[in-house]
């Protein structure tokens, strides 16, 4: 755990920040995420590791079982109750101890459902952005307007959702994400077995490492991909840790950053 003091920055990322000291990766969550937890610091290898082992089967389970809390006619109200609020900030933090890759997934899952019950294509266009293929399956909502009454004695049931626009809206999400995930575990994994590939092949002197990111990127390119980690630079700032040093902190605004600062 470490005590994070802003001291520099231009601008504030979405989800979190990150730095690396020693065989730890403390990640601290940036204002306006959904977990009650201010910082925590993983063993450097393992949240990777256990996401590349992770059963995609798991989360469709538990991701549709989330999306059915807001199966019901009033949820675009509800979302607003400070009990619902809270409950689902506790579950975040559980996840985000648990399974930090995981936890960015229920991040803009809830990030979504917010933005939606105020504006539809404003949630579907920042969804696009991070998972390419969101507004076709949404594409639907484009045009929704939610119920609204002009007479403040108007009865609550004129209020009502009948349509469920916000559990379909959710379900659907909830298909894209996985989606996203499978090819994304499937291409760490591919990552991870190119750096084995050349561990085994290349010779190193004693004393030398190896630098992985120039045999990744490298890589990419003679296969003509793009290469995603040189040339994508990670902003930074620097915050002070828990022992009264300041470090330079990277800003996380995808899963995908996560991992590629953790390669």
């Amino acid at each position: 755990m470490y005590t994070y003091c802003r001291l520099t920055r231009s601008e504030i990322s979405e989800i979190a920040s990150i730095y690396i000291k020693g065989d730890a990766i403390y990640f601290h969550n940036e204002k306006g995420n959904y977990s009650n937890i201010g910082g925590l610091a993983y063993e450097l290898r393992k949240p990777l590791l256990n996401f590349v082992c992770y059963e995609p089967e798991r989360f469709i389970d538990a991701y549709s079982v989330i999306a059915e809390t807001y199966d019901n006619d009033y949820a675009h109200i509800g979302v607003k109750d400070p009990e619902f609020i809270a409950a689902l900030k506790e579950s975040m933090s559980e996840t985000q101890k648990h399974e930090p890759y995981i936890y960015f997934y229920s991040q803009m899952l809830t990030e979504f459902i917010y933005t939606f019950i105020e504006s539809p294509k404003q949630a579907i266009l920042a969804l696009e952005d991070k998972m390419p293929g969101a507004e076709e399956k949404l594409s639907w909502t484009i045009d929704l307007e939610w119920p609204t009454a002009k007479s403040p004695y108007v009865q609550v049931a004129h209020y009502a959702d009948k349509g469920r626009r916000l559990f379909r809206a959710a379900r659907d999400v909830v298909v894209v994400m996985y989606d996203h995930l499978c090819r994304f575990q499937k291409c760490i994994i591919h990552e991870i077995e190119v750096l084995l590939h050349y561990r085994e092949e290349i010779k190193v002197p004693d004393g030398r490492s190896i630098d992985y990111i120039d045999i990744l990127d490298e890589y990419h390119d003679i296969l003509g991909l793009r290469s995603c980690y040189l040339e994508k630079a990670f902003k930074t700032f620097y915050g002070r840790a828990t022992d009264g040093k300041v470090e330079q902190l990277y800003e996380i605004d995808s899963v995908e950053d996560f991992s590629d600062l953790s390669l």
